[in-house]
């Protein structure tokens, strides 16, 4: 018997995304798309998991640069804390620590 992690994902994309990943890894025991749950064995769940704050940073990110009213957003952010950004941002370039692995 193998201990396993579970994930309850949050939509059938997610459901997708990681149950593709935990495959690839060979850490998926088992996946139930009608409640959207991935079970991992427990000793690759760190992993998985890390994939998982990864692959939600991204959707989030992505959500926000393509929404209509981003930018009215973003310049009141800036209008109200003065923050225009880093220097590597102000480039197009992505800062430190922002390799991906």
């Amino acid at each position: 018997m193998d201990e396993v992690w579970v994930h309850q994902c949050r939509d059938d994309a997610e459901f997708s995304a990681v149950g593709m990943y935990a495959s690839d890894a060979e850490a998926l025991a088992w996946g139930n798309a009608h409640t959207n749950k991935l079970y991992v064995h427990l000793n690759k769940s760190e992993a998985i998991h890390s994939f998982i704050r990864n692959y939600n940073v991204t959707v989030a990110a992505f959500k926000w640069k393509h929404r209509p009213d981003a930018l009215e957003h973003l310049l009141d952010w800036i209008l109200l804390t003065g923050d225009f950004g880093s220097e590597n941002q102000a480039k197009g370039e992505e800062g430190p620590g922002s390799e991906r692995k």
